[in-house]
């Protein structure tokens, strides 16, 4: 690929070396000078109008294509073609617009009998062609590519060359998409049961809180889950975790939980490996006011942390837990 202005001059040169005694001389050399010229075609992709967009996961991406004649040729006999690579395209969604899509080749492409300008596309004429797709809904690639190529072999007498051409490589990288999930527990099987259940007013009952963090895409830096306790509830400051992994804190003065897991690897909780795990307890003491009521034992637990492929900041949000969210007690967390 060469880069540089107009009528730079970029030199090839290729050196065969002979050993002599242990030394390399010069045997044969040779090079070759291009200049840079502006291209006579130009093609540049929008994918949900950005030029550098970033995916996720069931996403559907429309790529918009603009094409340009910069020559002072009008150029004839034109065909657009896209090509779609990557096994996280859902291929069955894909809609051409008015392009016909071949499944087999997983080409889209444009010719003359439906963008009238492929005809007879004059000097510094331009338009665009539209075509969707969507995202498969689980990960297994963090990236998709479509190779946009604009080509006619009517080239131009002038012109020393048997086609005229130009491409576009849009590659879209996908973002991580972890998840937690929560559950809670008032006879966990690990940490047992205290307290009355349905809990009663003024009276201490102990509730068990699960995190499971699973990650099947991009590895994340800095990730963490933040929660808090609302009023009635304490930390009770009975955890287990898996191994290898940290240890929760929590603050008093903003009544948060926090689990800093730092860097989560891709691939935890998929593929046979097990997810990351948290446990711990809370106390719940609900007051006079909450009877006839579920009481909210946790409340806005998110899960964030940063995609070490696109660099994009991940943010997970959870529901409250209630004290009608139990598993073993489902529907029984109503304040007596």
């Amino acid at each position: 690929t060469l880069s540089g202005r107009e009528g730079d001059s970029k030199v090839f040169s290729v050196v065969l070396k002979r050993s002599i005694n242990g030394d390399y001389v010069d045997y044969q050399k040779t090079a070759v000078t291009t200049v840079i010229s502006s291209p006579l075609l130009n093609v540049q992709t929008s994918v949900n109008g950005s030029s550098d967009y970033t995916s996720h996961v069931g996403d559907t991406l429309q790529y918009v294509v603009r094409y340009t004649n910069d020559s002072n040729f009008t150029l004839t006999g034109l065909t657009l073609t896209a090509k779609l690579e990557g096994n996280m395209y859902d291929l069955a969604t894909v809609d051409p617009r008015i392009g016909f899509y071949d499944s087999s080749s997983k080409i889209i492409s444009w010719n003359s009998t439906v963008v009238p300008d492929f005809n007879s596309l004059k000097p510094r004429a331009t338009g665009t062609v539209i075509f969707s797709v969507k995202l498969k809904s689980s990960a297994n690639s963090n990236s998709v590519r479509a190779l946009i190529q604009l080509v006619t072999e009517n080239v131009p007498d002038s012109i020393d060359a048997d086609k005229v051409s130009t491409t576009d490589d849009v590659i879209t990288k996908i973002t991580s998409q972890p998840s937690f999930r929560q559950t809670l527990y008032y006879n966990d099987p690990a940490f047992g049961s205290s307290g009355p259940f349905p809990p009663k007013a003024n009276q201490d009952t102990a509730l068990t809180v699960h995190w499971q963090i699973t990650n099947p895409g991009n590895s994340l830096s800095g990730t963490k889950i933040v929660a808090t306790l609302p009023q009635g509830v304490t930390w009770k400051n009975v955890v287990s975790v898996g191994s290898g992994q940290a240890q929760p804190t929590f603050n008093k003065n903003t009544s948060q939980v926090t689990w800093s897991i730092g860097s989560l690897p891709s691939g935890i909780g998929s593929d046979g490996s097990s997810p990351y795990e948290l446990a711990f307890q809370v106390v719940v003491k609900p007051s006079t006011t909450q009877v006839g009521q579920s009481v909210i034992v946790l409340s806005n637990p998110t899960l964030s942390g940063v995609d070490s492929f696109t660099n994009q900041n991940i943010a997970v949000n959870g529901l409250n837990l209630l004290t009608t969210s139990t598993v073993d007690r489902p529907n029984e967390g109503v304040v007596q």
